[in-house]
């Protein structure tokens, strides 16, 4: 019998919504807090054990983009001489 291969592919959306559940922080109480996983991030090339840098933009806006373990050492500290964010609490 010869062996057959049957390819599959998966439709995974590209644009996602997610809803922002609430957390606990030890230190602030509670926090929001928005969980990405699954197949989803197995799909944009994401696994467990890597590294994410977590950038938020001017406008407001988040970009994850993968990392090393040695960057995200490196960068666990804000930069020198950059400006945070104000959150709304402190204006």
């Amino acid at each position: 019998m010869d062996n057959i291969v049957v390819q599959t592919t998966k439709k995974i959306k590209l644009k996602r919504v997610l809803r922002i559940h609430s957390g606990v922080s030890p230190t602030s109480g509670k926090i929001p807090v928005i969980r990405i996983g699954g197949e989803w991030l197995r799909w944009i090339g994401y696994e467990s054990g890597n590294y994410v840098e977590v950038l938020i933009n001017e406008d407001k806006s988040i970009t994850i983009r993968p990392t090393t373990k040695e960057v995200a050492a490196q960068s666990s500290v804000d930069e020198p001489g950059k400006e945070g964010l104000v959150s709304p609490e402190d204006k």
